[in-house]
């Protein structure tokens, strides 16, 4: 176990206004790691559905690629999770500010997180995050803004009296 950090709730301020977005979604079961319940099963056909952004948790590619399509998992709060078909940077486009990339494989909603492992991994609710080394400076500054973070050393800002 590391050692965690917990990050207060209002961190970027008040949670945001709910935000809808319409989104081309494919129904599939998977289990929580992310597999295919059923790997021979046909992909049924993909609706569409309006999903308040503020619920997600975090977004990440399926384990599983079926017909040169990429599936992403959104999971959302109470371990919903639906799968859309695009990619991490066509996704970064469009979300807004609150989503913040944190791995090669993960995007979170920052309102979301609860902890933090600095240099390692980020809690939201009941998943375990890692922080990828390409991005660790930038979750550094956007987490915990009053410590600096050079050369993966930690070392908090001097205050100016």
């Amino acid at each position: 176990m590391h050692h965690e950090i917990p990050l207060h709730p209002l961190l970027f301020g008040s949670i945001p206004e709910s935000i809808f977005a319409l989104l081309h979604i494919t129904p599939i079961d998977v289990y929580p790691n992310g597999l295919l319940v059923n790997k021979d099963a046909p992909i049924e056909k993909p609706y569409w559905v309006n999903i308040d952004l503020n619920t997600i948790l975090f977004i990440c590619p399926c384990i599983h690629i079926r017909n040169n399509n990429i599936l992403l998992r959104i999971c959302g709060e109470g371990n919903h999770c639906i799968m859309i078909c695009s990619t991490l940077l066509e996704m970064l486009e469009w979300l807004p500010a609150s989503f913040i990339r944190i791995h090669d494989s993960f995007i979170i909603n920052k309102y979301k997180a609860t902890f933090i492992s600095p240099n390692i991994e980020m809690r939201l609710s009941n998943f375990i995050i890692p922080i990828g080394r390409h991005y660790s400076d930038e979750v550094f500054s956007t987490f915990l803004p009053h410590i600096t973070h050079h050369n993966n050393k930690t070392h908090h800002k001097k205050q100016n009296n």
